[in-house]
């Protein structure tokens, strides 16, 4: 039997716990005293009221993507009420953070900057909006960028998935398209 003491945390570790356990309650705080607003309601009534092809072809008179209305739509449809909305932005937001305090090759200071500014602290977690989505993403792609080579399908994956949050991110998927042919060219060539 061996005999293995447990790791001291070092300062750097803790410090990100704090900083994520003082975002996550901020946050949690918020989106629980969030009143759901028009927009927010009027996705959540499309998610609800329609099925996967009814989203679809609803969303030609929305300025978004299926994405969002698709991910609202388990949960209308599993029966939540509509005051899960924040708490699903809230969600993905707290994934965010941890992946973008444990991954991110920023120091600690600017890591606390980006995520107790506002849109970090109320645009993206408290209000229930598509654009949570986004840096999840932007976070997931930027860790896959590295090995994009080594896992197409899944670097494919996500550039579709960031294609499906939102039209201003167009540019940057674009951008991130070519990138990915011009990759896949030069592995066809190699």
């Amino acid at each position: 039997m061996t005999d293995t003491a447990a790791k001291p945390l070092s300062r750097s570790r803790i410090v990100l716990i704090c900083l994520f356990a003082v975002y996550a309650v901020l946050t949690f705080i918020g989106a629980f005293n969030h009143e759901i607003w028009y927009d927010e309601a009027q996705a959540w009534c499309i998610a609800r009221d329609n099925d996967i092809p009814g989203i679809i072809e609803q969303i030609q008179f929305e300025g978004h993507p299926p994405l969002w209305f698709i991910l609202l739509h388990i949960f209308a449809a599993s029966g939540c009420p509509v005051q899960v909305l924040p708490f699903i932005s809230w969600v993905i937001t707290s994934v965010t953070a941890a992946l973008f305090l444990w991954k991110a090759p920023f120091s600690t200071a600017f890591k606390g900057v980006v995520l107790f500014s506002g849109g970090s602290m109320f645009y993206l977690s408290v209000q229930s909006r598509v654009y949570c989505l986004i840096p999840l993403f932007l976070v997931l792609m930027a860790i896959l960028y590295p090995k994009r080579k080594e896992r197409p399908l899944l670097w494919g994956l996500l550039v579709a998935l960031m294609a499906n949050t939102h039209v201003m991110m167009s540019g940057f998927i674009g951008i991130m398209g070519i990138f990915m042919v011009i990759d896949l060219f030069r592995l066809w060539k190699s």
